[in-house]
Parts: C-alpha cells; sequence; structure tokens
C-alpha cells in the first residue's frame, strides 16, 4: 500500500517562502550599504532613526558600536572624523569614494547628511556613527560637533566607563601594542599618580560634558560595567531608544584582557597608598 506524502498548507509554503526571501533581500542590502558593493538602490527614505555614539576611548564605544551593528535593522559606522587626511579603517568604500571623500572635507555637515545619513530601504530602521568626544570638537572637523549637538533629531548613545583605572590602563596597553580592537594585552605597565590624577579629572570633566551637550531625551547613557554585568535589560533599552524592535545582539570584538589590575599595573599598592581617602580611591578597591 503506497502512502501520499504529507505537504504543508499552500498558504504556510507561501509564507516560509516570502520570509526568506524578505530576510535574504536585507541581508543584501545591508551588506551593500556597509561594503560598498555596488550602488544602493534610489529608491528609500530617511524615515528611520539618526543616532551618534559618543564616548571617550577605551570606554567601551566600539562594543556597543559592534553590538548595535549586528541588528538585521541597522548600520552603524565607525570613526568617520578621527582624521582630516587620511581615510578610516573599517569605514565602508562607500563612504571612502572620491566624491564622499572630497564633500566630508569641503562640508562634512553635507557629508553626513548626503554621504552617511542617505535614504535607506525600509528594512533599515537605524543608522548611527561613531564620534569620540576629543574629536571635532575643534579644528576643521568643529562644524561636525557644532551640527551634532544643534540637531534635535538625533539621538546620542553615550557610552561610558565608571573605572578611570581600568580605562587608562587599557589605553596604555592599546599604546603599546598597538592593537586597538581584537587584540589579547599580555603585557604590564607602571603609572605615576600625576598621571592618574591628569586623567581621572580629564575624564570627569569630559563626561559632564557630554551630559551638558546633550539633553535627556536625546541621549541615553550606556555604562560598559553594566553592559558586562547584566547586557539583555540595557540592550532592550537601548533598541527601544532607538525605535528598533528588540533582536539578540552579538559582540563583535573581544575583551582586551581579563587580568585583575593588579597583576597589570606594576606599582599598583603603591597608588592605592596615594590616592586612600580621595575621591578615586574607589579604583583602587
Amino acid at each position: 500500500m503506497t502512502t501520499t506524502p504529507r505537504r504543508r498548507p499552500a498558504t504556510a509554503v507561501s509564507a516560509s517562502k516570502t520570509g526568506r526571501a524578505a530576510a535574504y533581500a536585507a541581508r543584501v542590502l545591508r551588506y551593500r550599504a556597509l561594503a560598498g558593493a555596488g550602488a544602493l538602490p534610489r529608491v528609500g527614505s530617511r524615515s528611520y532613526t539618526r543616532f551618534v555614539i559618543v564616548g571617550r576611548g577605551r570606554s567601551g564605544t566600539n562594543f556597543v558600536r559592534g553590538l548595535l551593528d549586528s541588528h538585521p535593522g541597522a548600520v552603524v559606522h565607525g570613526e568617520l572624523f578621527r582624521d582630516f587626511d587620511a581615510p578610516q579603517p573599517g569605514v565602508p568604500r562607500l563612504l571612502q569614494s572620491r566624491r564622499a571623500w572630497r564633500r566630508k572635507r569641503e562640508d562634512p555637515v553635507a557629508f553626513l547628511h548626503r554621504s552617511v545619513f542617505r535614504p535607506f530601504p525600509d528594512p533599515v530602521g537605524a543608522v548611527g556613527f561613531k564620534l569620540f568626544d576629543d574629536q571635532a570638537r575643534d579644528g576643521r572637523w568643529k562644524a561636525v560637533w557644532e551640527h551634532v549637538i544643534a540637531d534635535d533629531g538625533l539621538r546620542v548613545v553615550h557610552v561610558v566607563r565608571r573605572d578611570r583605572l581600568a580605562t587608562l590602563v587599557s589605553l596604555r596597553l592599546a599604546e603599546a601594542s598597538g592593537t586597538w580592537v581584537n587584540g589579547r594585552a599580555l603585557g604590564t605597565v607602571t603609572l605615576s599618580p600625576s598621571e592618574c590624577a591628569e586623567f581621572f579629572t580629564a575624564v570627569d570633566a569630559a563626561e559632564a560634558r557630554l551630559r551638558a551637550d546633550f539633553p535627556d531625551h536625546r541621549r541615553r547613557e550606556v555604562a560598559y560595567e553594566d553592559l558586562l554585568a547584566d547586557p539583555e535589560p540595557l540592550l532592550r533599552d537601548v533598541q527601544r531608544f532607538l525605535d528598533l524592535p528588540a533582536r539578540p545582539l552579538v559582540p563583535t570584538t573581544i575583551r582586551q584582557s581579563r587580568r585583575p589590575l593588579p597583576a597589570v599595573v606594576t606599582n599598583f599598592e603603591a597608588l592605592r597608598a596615594h590616592f586612600a581617602g580621595t575621591a578615586w580611591a574607589r579604583f583602587f578597591g
């Protein structure tokens, strides 16, 4: 006796094919946007959420950028305004063309409007880039920072790292190794009390300045330590802030070092004694 194989209803098959096709189309469009592999379709809109990731170096901004960039509906660029005279590594070719590069140097605000926040197809729901606190505040990129502050429609993801000592150690290890992303740091550092105090003061001032620059309704503060301790609720909140449907986000970077600070800082105990009783003693606990 022969039996006829059971078949799924036509509607289910059709819906499955439609879903796969839509997912594939979204991946293709996103790849073209990020890698510059050919021109994007001329159809599209700017109805997505525009945002910028701000913070200090070694505070976790690249970690946050990678997480958000793993969202299927987000396009998140790196540091677009780090150097005036050299192309930025990791920036898609679409933003490194001669026309885009000339526009960025001659009119960086127009570059933001026409090249970065260009029309995108519907699957893209948020577009952003990374901007360090010490980039574009002065000099030839100054118009960029002034525009970012004045643009009330631009949302701000402000990344902070509470442990100032860990930030400084991460900075010194990266400088010594020359590896800033996805590299393991195996060396040690020796820090002077004056070096530490100067760095702690500068970071305090920079974070206060960023909080003053952007009102609360535009800014969402993300602490690196909170991301490590309990990432899920914080990442859901950031996705809501950017009007993105909540999705599991995947990190694209690795931690530089997991060693405790006393094992990395050769004079840790001397620094602990020096800063005892000060506002910065908590970094040496």
